[in-house]
């Protein structure tokens, strides 16, 4: 098994620092059960860490309940949009969900995605995962009015979704602008340093999670091997921590 050196020397700074780093993950894109998943589920329950794996529930299958219950009690499901359709004008980045569509239309479509969600897991997801991380602020009511109490994205955002709990991810290992594979050292530790320095400096709380983001359809052997490695170091790391985001979820929605 290969090691990440680089990581352990930044949880090593962490922790002489006093400090301990906590972090949650992300699987995208699960519609059914493949290699892939079983791969990714395995890799969850070896090192006993929380997963939270967004479904997209236009195409998501049956055989999908397997993922809650049975194959491991830490798994928090989220609903990953409704049909992963790009609805954007050309020229402007991907979005399920741009600020033109119909807010009626929006609100149908969040609405059935729950509850097929429902139908197929037993559980209606609390958190939302836009596709490509990208959701008008404009559909916030009908987030809420759909029964969502919480939205992942990319990086530290909170404009335009008052109210909600963030749960947002900050480490995506993929190099999607270069066809796929596992991102260069510089680029993930990069994406780490700018998540812990926000909370080092008062900027975001120093207790809220840092999201590891994964892609479990498209992960080559390398980023297999990175992900797992990411999550044994933090597991056994003394400056390291897993945080259960439908735990974290419910208690910030009392709060």
């Amino acid at each position: 098994m290969a090691d990440l050196p680089s990581l352990r020397r930044v949880l090593d700074e962490w922790g002489e620092a006093g400090q301990v780093a906590r972090f949650w993950w992300r699987d995208d894109d699960a519609t059914a059960r493949t290699p892939a998943l079983e791969r990714l589920l395995a890799i969850a329950a070896d090192y006993d860490v929380p997963l939270c794996l967004a479904v997209i529930p236009a195409t998501a299958e049956l055989e999908l309940n397997i993922c809650l219950g049975a194959a491991m009690p830490q798994l928090t499901l989220a609903q990953h949009g409704f049909a992963h359709v790009n609805h954007a004008p050309d020229g402007e980045k991907k979005s399920e969900y741009p600020a033109h569509r119909d807010p009626a239309d929006v609100a149908a479509e969040l609405r059935h995605g729950r509850a097929r969600l429902q139908g197929l897991c037993g559980v209606g997801p609390a958190l939302f995962v836009p596709p490509w991380n990208r959701i008008d602020p404009a559909f916030a009511p009908a987030l809420r009015a759909a029964g969502f109490a919480a939205l992942s994205r990319f990086t530290d955002r909170e404009g335009g979704f008052k109210g909600f709990v963030m749960l947002d991810t900050h480490i995506d290992p993929v190099a999607w602008r270069d066809g796929g594979g596992l991102v260069a050292e510089e680029v993930w530790l990069g994406m780490l340093h700018t998540a812990l320095e926000k909370r080092a400096g008062g900027r975001v709380a120093p207790d809220k999670p840092i999201g590891l983001l994964s892609h479990h359809l498209v992960h080559d052997e390398a980023l297999w091997n990175f992900i797992e490695d990411f999550v044994r170091i933090v597991t056994d790391h003394p400056a390291g921590e897993w945080i259960d985001a439908g735990e974290y979820v419910t208690m910030r929605e009392v709060l």
